[in-house]
Protein backbone atom coordinates (compact mmCIF):
# COMPACT_ATOMS: atom_id res chain seq x y z
CA UNK A 1 0.00 0.00 0.00
CA UNK A 2 1.22 3.48 -0.92
CA UNK A 3 1.07 6.08 1.81
CA UNK A 4 -1.21 7.95 -0.44
CA UNK A 5 -3.94 4.54 -0.60
CA UNK A 6 -3.14 4.68 3.34
CA UNK A 7 -4.02 8.16 3.40
CA UNK A 8 -6.75 7.91 1.41
CA UNK A 9 -8.60 4.54 3.46
CA UNK A 10 -7.67 5.87 6.85
CA UNK A 11 -9.50 9.24 6.95
CA UNK A 12 -12.06 9.14 10.25
CA UNK A 13 -15.12 11.55 10.76
CA UNK A 14 -15.32 11.92 14.73
CA UNK A 15 -18.74 12.78 16.17
CA UNK A 16 -17.72 14.99 19.77
CA UNK A 17 -18.57 12.78 22.46
CA UNK A 18 -19.46 16.31 24.95
CA UNK A 19 -21.80 17.30 22.17
CA UNK A 20 -19.76 21.24 21.87
CA UNK A 21 -18.89 20.92 18.18
CA UNK A 22 -22.33 20.85 16.46
CA UNK A 23 -20.35 19.44 13.41
CA UNK A 24 -19.03 16.22 12.00
CA UNK A 25 -14.71 16.74 12.19
CA UNK A 26 -11.58 15.06 11.29
CA UNK A 27 -8.77 15.33 13.94
CA UNK A 28 -5.13 15.24 13.83
CA UNK A 29 -5.15 11.62 15.61
CA UNK A 30 -6.73 8.84 15.04
CA UNK A 31 -8.62 7.03 18.19
CA UNK A 32 -5.33 6.17 19.63
CA UNK A 33 -3.35 9.74 19.66
CA UNK A 34 -3.12 12.49 22.04
CA UNK A 35 -4.74 14.94 19.72
CA UNK A 36 -8.30 13.33 18.92
CA UNK A 37 -10.19 16.83 19.10
CA UNK A 38 -10.08 19.60 16.57
CA UNK A 39 -6.95 21.76 16.43
CA UNK A 40 -7.33 25.13 14.85
CA UNK A 41 -4.01 25.53 12.96
CA UNK A 42 -3.54 22.01 12.00
CA UNK A 43 -7.31 21.92 10.40
CA UNK A 44 -5.54 23.92 7.76
CA UNK A 45 -3.10 21.32 7.18
CA UNK A 46 -5.67 18.16 7.16
CA UNK A 47 -8.06 20.06 5.09
CA UNK A 48 -5.73 20.41 2.42
CA UNK A 49 -5.71 16.75 2.45
CA UNK A 50 -9.54 15.86 2.02
CA UNK A 51 -9.91 18.12 -0.61
CA UNK A 52 -6.95 16.27 -2.13
CA UNK A 53 -9.26 13.50 -1.76
CA UNK A 54 -12.19 14.92 -2.63
CA UNK A 55 -13.70 14.58 0.99
CA UNK A 56 -14.89 18.56 0.70
CA UNK A 57 -17.86 17.96 2.72
CA UNK A 58 -15.38 16.91 5.86
CA UNK A 59 -13.30 20.02 4.75
CA UNK A 60 -16.09 22.56 5.20
CA UNK A 61 -17.58 20.57 8.29
CA UNK A 62 -14.17 21.09 10.01
CA UNK A 63 -14.57 24.68 9.43
CA UNK A 64 -18.22 24.86 10.08
CA UNK A 65 -17.12 24.01 13.94
CA UNK A 66 -14.13 26.92 13.80
CA UNK A 67 -16.64 29.42 12.57
CA UNK A 68 -19.28 28.23 15.13
CA UNK A 69 -16.50 28.35 18.27
CA UNK A 70 -15.30 31.95 17.13
CA UNK A 71 -18.91 33.06 16.99
CA UNK A 72 -19.40 31.66 20.44
CA UNK A 73 -16.12 32.25 22.22
CA UNK A 74 -15.10 35.45 20.00
CA UNK A 75 -11.90 33.89 18.60
CA UNK A 76 -11.29 30.89 17.08
CA UNK A 77 -10.06 28.87 20.41
CA UNK A 78 -6.35 26.39 19.96
CA UNK A 79 -8.93 23.90 20.28
CA UNK A 80 -13.06 22.83 19.80
CA UNK A 81 -14.11 22.17 22.74
CA UNK A 82 -16.44 23.87 25.95
CA UNK A 83 -12.91 25.51 27.40
CA UNK A 84 -10.54 25.60 24.17
CA UNK A 85 -10.33 29.40 24.36
CA UNK A 86 -9.62 29.87 27.91
CA UNK A 87 -6.03 30.33 27.23
CA UNK A 88 -5.49 31.15 23.48
CA UNK A 89 -5.72 31.06 19.87
CA UNK A 90 -3.60 29.59 17.97
CA UNK A 91 -1.99 31.08 14.08
CA UNK A 92 -5.25 32.74 12.18
CA UNK A 93 -5.23 30.20 9.36
CA UNK A 94 -9.00 30.11 8.90
CA UNK A 95 -8.96 32.60 5.63
CA UNK A 96 -6.80 30.28 3.88
CA UNK A 97 -9.45 27.36 4.51
CA UNK A 98 -12.25 29.18 3.15
CA UNK A 99 -10.18 30.34 -0.06
CA UNK A 100 -9.26 26.55 -0.23
CA UNK A 101 -12.90 25.92 0.01
CA UNK A 102 -13.97 28.69 -2.33
CA UNK A 103 -11.93 27.21 -5.01
CA UNK A 104 -12.79 24.04 -4.30
CA UNK A 105 -16.65 24.15 -4.39
CA UNK A 106 -18.09 28.04 -4.92
CA UNK A 107 -21.05 28.37 -2.47
CA UNK A 108 -21.78 32.44 -2.13
CA UNK A 109 -23.85 31.88 0.93
CA UNK A 110 -21.88 29.87 2.72
CA UNK A 111 -18.82 32.53 1.76
CA UNK A 112 -20.86 35.43 2.83
CA UNK A 113 -21.09 33.40 6.84
CA UNK A 114 -17.63 32.52 6.32
CA UNK A 115 -16.00 35.90 5.63
CA UNK A 116 -18.39 37.69 8.35
CA UNK A 117 -16.94 35.49 10.77
CA UNK A 118 -13.40 36.50 9.31
CA UNK A 119 -13.94 40.02 10.11
CA UNK A 120 -14.66 38.99 13.72
CA UNK A 121 -11.56 37.18 14.02
CA UNK A 122 -9.76 40.31 12.77
CA UNK A 123 -11.64 42.10 15.09
CA UNK A 124 -9.67 39.87 18.09
CA UNK A 125 -5.86 39.93 16.80
CA UNK A 126 -6.44 43.68 16.03
CA UNK A 127 -7.83 44.55 19.64
CA UNK A 128 -6.41 41.73 21.77
CA UNK A 129 -2.91 40.77 19.87
CA UNK A 130 -1.71 44.36 19.28
CA UNK A 131 1.49 45.49 20.21
CA UNK A 132 2.64 49.26 20.83
CA UNK A 133 5.01 48.53 17.81
CA UNK A 134 1.88 48.46 15.25
CA UNK A 135 2.39 44.88 14.79
CA UNK A 136 0.66 42.02 16.58
CA UNK A 137 1.80 39.54 18.61
CA UNK A 138 0.77 36.09 20.58
CA UNK A 139 -0.61 36.75 23.66
CA UNK A 140 -3.12 34.91 26.06
CA UNK A 141 -7.17 34.92 27.27
CA UNK A 142 -6.19 33.87 31.03
CA UNK A 143 -5.93 37.15 33.05
CA UNK A 144 -6.07 35.05 36.44
CA UNK A 145 -3.35 35.31 38.75
CA UNK A 146 -3.43 32.69 41.04
CA UNK A 147 -4.38 30.14 37.72
CA UNK A 148 -1.09 31.21 36.04
CA UNK A 149 1.08 30.02 39.26
CA UNK A 150 -0.74 27.40 39.61
CA UNK A 151 -0.04 26.58 36.11
CA UNK A 152 3.64 27.34 36.18
CA UNK A 153 3.49 24.86 39.57
CA UNK A 154 2.03 22.08 37.74
CA UNK A 155 4.25 22.75 34.45
CA UNK A 156 6.00 19.24 32.79
CA UNK A 157 6.51 20.06 29.24
CA UNK A 158 9.86 21.50 29.60
CA UNK A 159 11.99 22.46 33.03
CA UNK A 160 11.20 25.31 34.46
CA UNK A 161 13.19 26.81 37.38
CA UNK A 162 11.59 26.40 40.64
CA UNK A 163 12.47 29.27 43.10
CA UNK A 164 11.11 32.15 41.67
CA UNK A 165 8.69 34.97 42.59
CA UNK A 166 5.01 34.94 41.84
CA UNK A 167 5.44 37.77 39.49
CA UNK A 168 8.08 35.63 37.12
CA UNK A 169 5.99 32.75 37.57
CA UNK A 170 3.00 34.88 36.23
CA UNK A 171 5.01 36.63 33.45
CA UNK A 172 6.42 32.82 32.48
CA UNK A 173 3.26 31.44 32.05
CA UNK A 174 2.33 34.40 29.94
CA UNK A 175 4.89 33.65 27.70
CA UNK A 176 4.25 29.89 27.17
CA UNK A 177 1.19 30.36 26.48
CA UNK A 178 2.00 32.66 23.69
CA UNK A 179 4.30 30.19 22.23
CA UNK A 180 1.41 27.85 22.33
CA UNK A 181 -0.50 29.77 20.41
CA UNK A 182 1.97 30.34 17.70
CA UNK A 183 1.39 26.66 17.12
CA UNK A 184 4.98 26.33 18.12
CA UNK A 185 5.00 25.28 21.92
CA UNK A 186 7.93 25.00 22.38
CA UNK A 187 10.14 26.95 19.98
CA UNK A 188 13.63 28.10 20.91
CA UNK A 189 12.58 31.20 18.32
CA UNK A 190 11.56 33.44 21.44
CA UNK A 191 13.85 32.50 24.33
CA UNK A 192 10.61 31.97 26.64
CA UNK A 193 9.76 35.68 26.20
CA UNK A 194 7.02 34.87 23.23
CA UNK A 195 4.40 37.53 24.49
CA UNK A 196 7.29 40.25 23.72
CA UNK A 197 7.99 39.49 20.04
CA UNK A 198 5.86 40.31 17.31
CA UNK A 199 5.92 37.41 15.21
CA UNK A 200 6.74 37.05 11.60
CA UNK A 201 4.58 34.38 10.97
CA UNK A 202 1.68 35.81 12.36
CA UNK A 203 2.16 39.22 11.22
CA UNK A 204 2.79 37.08 7.83
CA UNK A 205 -0.62 35.70 8.36
CA UNK A 206 -2.37 38.94 9.48
CA UNK A 207 -1.37 40.54 6.04
CA UNK A 208 -2.45 37.10 4.29
CA UNK A 209 -6.08 38.16 5.78
CA UNK A 210 -5.71 41.68 5.18
CA UNK A 211 -4.99 41.17 1.83
CA UNK A 212 -7.98 38.41 1.19
CA UNK A 213 -10.59 40.48 2.60
CA UNK A 214 -9.53 43.58 0.45
CA UNK A 215 -9.74 41.70 -2.68
CA UNK A 216 -13.05 39.61 -1.71
CA UNK A 217 -14.94 42.88 -0.99
CA UNK A 218 -13.38 44.64 -3.89
CA UNK A 219 -16.27 45.70 -5.83
CA UNK A 220 -19.20 44.59 -3.44
CA UNK A 221 -17.98 47.07 -0.66
CA UNK A 222 -15.36 50.04 -1.64
CA UNK A 223 -15.15 51.22 1.94
CA UNK A 224 -14.31 48.03 3.27
CA UNK A 225 -11.81 47.22 0.37
CA UNK A 226 -10.07 50.30 0.87
CA UNK A 227 -9.79 50.10 4.80
CA UNK A 228 -8.14 45.86 4.11
CA UNK A 229 -5.77 47.55 2.03
CA UNK A 230 -5.05 49.92 3.72
CA UNK A 231 -4.39 47.90 6.97
CA UNK A 232 -2.27 45.78 4.92
CA UNK A 233 -0.27 48.02 3.67
CA UNK A 234 0.57 50.02 6.58
CA UNK A 235 1.50 46.26 7.89
CA UNK A 236 3.99 45.88 4.91
CA UNK A 237 5.50 49.08 6.22
CA UNK A 238 5.72 48.18 9.74
CA UNK A 239 7.32 44.39 8.73
CA UNK A 240 9.82 45.97 6.31
CA UNK A 241 10.85 48.30 8.90
CA UNK A 242 11.22 46.21 11.93
CA UNK A 243 11.86 42.50 10.82
CA UNK A 244 14.09 43.00 7.42
CA UNK A 245 17.38 42.25 7.53
CA UNK A 246 19.96 43.15 4.67
CA UNK A 247 19.46 40.33 2.45
CA UNK A 248 15.55 40.68 2.76
CA UNK A 249 14.88 38.01 5.03
CA UNK A 250 12.16 38.88 7.59
CA UNK A 251 12.51 37.96 11.49
CA UNK A 252 10.81 37.93 14.52
CA UNK A 253 10.75 41.61 16.65
CA UNK A 254 11.03 41.51 19.56
CA UNK A 255 9.31 45.77 20.19
CA UNK A 256 10.36 45.47 24.19
CA UNK A 257 13.97 46.45 23.33
CA UNK A 258 13.90 47.48 19.51
CA UNK A 259 15.58 44.43 18.49
CA UNK A 260 15.16 41.84 15.20
CA UNK A 261 16.02 38.40 16.19
CA UNK A 262 18.66 37.14 14.37
CA UNK A 263 17.66 33.52 14.50
CA UNK A 264 16.86 31.52 11.24
CA UNK A 265 13.15 30.09 11.61
CA UNK A 266 10.81 28.24 9.38
CA UNK A 267 8.66 30.85 9.91
CA UNK A 268 10.77 33.34 8.05
CA UNK A 269 9.69 31.40 5.22
CA UNK A 270 6.10 33.43 5.87
CA UNK A 271 6.43 36.70 3.92
CA UNK A 272 7.53 35.26 0.62
CA UNK A 273 4.36 33.31 0.40
CA UNK A 274 1.92 36.12 0.31
CA UNK A 275 4.55 38.04 -1.47
CA UNK A 276 5.83 40.54 1.12
CA UNK A 277 9.65 39.31 1.06
CA UNK A 278 11.68 38.96 -2.40
CA UNK A 279 14.92 38.35 -1.67
CA UNK A 280 16.84 35.92 0.73
CA UNK A 281 14.94 32.75 0.32
CA UNK A 282 17.75 30.76 -0.92
CA UNK A 283 19.97 31.79 1.87
CA UNK A 284 17.50 30.93 4.52
CA UNK A 285 16.69 27.50 2.72
CA UNK A 286 20.22 26.32 3.46
CA UNK A 287 20.13 27.66 7.21
CA UNK A 288 17.23 25.13 7.65
CA UNK A 289 18.58 22.24 5.37
CA UNK A 290 18.33 18.98 6.76
CA UNK A 291 18.20 15.49 4.56
CA UNK A 292 14.65 15.29 5.24
CA UNK A 293 13.11 19.07 4.99
CA UNK A 294 13.78 21.87 6.85
CA UNK A 295 14.33 22.12 9.98
CA UNK A 296 11.57 24.29 12.25
CA UNK A 297 14.77 26.47 13.45
CA UNK A 298 18.49 26.58 12.77
CA UNK A 299 20.41 24.90 15.63
CA UNK A 300 21.07 27.07 18.53
CA UNK A 301 22.03 24.18 20.91
CA UNK A 302 19.06 23.39 22.91
CA UNK A 303 17.87 20.09 22.62
CA UNK A 304 14.58 20.27 24.65
CA UNK A 305 12.08 22.19 22.78
CA UNK A 306 10.29 19.85 19.90
CA UNK A 307 9.44 23.21 17.41
CA UNK A 308 14.26 23.26 17.21
CA UNK A 309 16.83 21.43 15.65
CA UNK A 310 16.59 19.05 14.12
CA UNK A 311 13.02 18.13 13.55
CA UNK A 312 11.00 18.66 10.57
CA UNK A 313 7.22 18.73 10.86
CA UNK A 314 4.74 19.28 8.37
CA UNK A 315 3.66 22.27 7.96
CA UNK A 316 6.48 24.45 8.00
CA UNK A 317 7.32 22.01 4.52
CA UNK A 318 3.98 23.33 3.28
CA UNK A 319 5.11 26.69 3.97
CA UNK A 320 8.83 26.28 2.49
CA UNK A 321 7.63 25.10 -0.60
CA UNK A 322 5.19 27.89 -1.57
CA UNK A 323 7.49 30.32 -0.74
CA UNK A 324 10.09 28.76 -2.89
CA UNK A 325 7.73 28.08 -5.51
CA UNK A 326 6.85 32.03 -5.10
CA UNK A 327 10.65 33.11 -5.95
CA UNK A 328 10.87 31.32 -8.46
CA UNK A 329 13.34 28.42 -6.81
CA UNK A 330 11.02 25.55 -8.23
CA UNK A 331 14.12 23.17 -8.55
CA UNK A 332 15.14 23.69 -4.56
CA UNK A 333 10.83 23.76 -3.57
CA UNK A 334 10.70 19.72 -5.87
CA UNK A 335 14.15 18.79 -4.27
CA UNK A 336 13.11 19.86 -0.54
CA UNK A 337 9.44 18.39 -1.11
CA UNK A 338 10.94 14.98 -2.06
CA UNK A 339 13.01 14.61 1.05
CA UNK A 340 10.27 15.41 3.05
CA UNK A 341 7.80 12.78 1.36
CA UNK A 342 10.85 10.33 1.07
CA UNK A 343 11.44 10.21 5.16
CA UNK A 344 7.27 10.07 5.61
CA UNK A 345 7.78 6.90 2.55
CA UNK A 346 9.89 5.06 4.33
CA UNK A 347 9.05 5.74 7.89
CA UNK A 348 5.31 4.40 7.34
CA UNK A 349 7.04 1.12 4.92
CA UNK A 350 8.89 0.48 9.01
CA UNK A 351 5.79 1.40 11.00
CA UNK A 352 2.72 1.55 9.04
CA UNK A 353 1.76 4.68 9.54
CA UNK A 354 2.23 8.40 9.71
CA UNK A 355 3.57 10.34 12.33
CA UNK A 356 3.43 14.08 13.95
CA UNK A 357 7.21 14.96 13.09
CA UNK A 358 10.38 13.58 11.43
CA UNK A 359 13.99 13.68 12.01
CA UNK A 360 16.74 12.41 10.03
CA UNK A 361 16.45 7.98 9.57
CA UNK A 362 12.55 8.28 10.66
CA UNK A 363 10.31 9.16 13.26
CA UNK A 364 11.32 12.28 15.44
CA UNK A 365 12.77 11.29 19.14
CA UNK A 366 9.66 12.15 21.91
CA UNK A 367 10.46 15.41 23.14
CA UNK A 368 8.44 17.22 25.69
CA UNK A 369 5.84 14.63 25.34
CA UNK A 370 5.35 11.09 22.86
CA UNK A 371 5.82 11.61 19.53
CA UNK A 372 2.44 10.87 18.48
CA UNK A 373 0.95 8.71 15.23
CA UNK A 374 -0.41 11.58 12.86
CA UNK A 375 -2.77 11.62 10.05
CA UNK A 376 -3.80 15.02 9.96
CA UNK A 377 -1.25 17.65 9.12
CA UNK A 378 1.17 14.70 8.05
CA UNK A 379 -1.31 13.66 5.62
CA UNK A 380 -2.65 16.98 4.67
CA UNK A 381 0.77 18.19 3.44
CA UNK A 382 2.15 14.93 2.03
CA UNK A 383 -1.47 15.08 -0.15
CA UNK A 384 -0.37 18.49 -1.05
CA UNK A 385 3.27 18.18 -1.97
CA UNK A 386 2.89 14.72 -3.94
CA UNK A 387 0.66 16.61 -6.51
CA UNK A 388 2.55 19.97 -6.32
CA UNK A 389 5.64 17.27 -7.64
CA UNK A 390 3.90 14.63 -9.57
CA UNK A 391 0.65 16.46 -11.41
CA UNK A 392 1.28 20.31 -11.45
Amino acid sequence: MTVREYIKNTWKVFTDPSGFAPYPYVPPCLDDGRFTVLYYWDTFFTNEGLIADGRINDARNNVNNLIFSLNKFGCVPNCVWEHGAEYASQPPLLYMMVKSLMKAEPDAEWERTAVAALEKEYVFWMTERISPCGLNRHGTNMKDRRTLIRDYDNYTRIKLPKNVSDDVKVQTMISLTAEGESGEDHTPRYHRRAAEYAGVDLNSHLYGLESFLEEYFGDKDKEKSQKYGEAKNKRAALMKKFMEDSDGIYHDYRYTDDQRSDVYACACFLPYTVGLATRGVKKLADKLSTECGFSSCENLGEDGCQWGYPYVWAPHQYFAYNALTASGENATAKEYALRFMNVVEKTFEKTGCLWERYEAGGVAKSVEYQTQKMLGWTAGVYNYLYDAVHNR
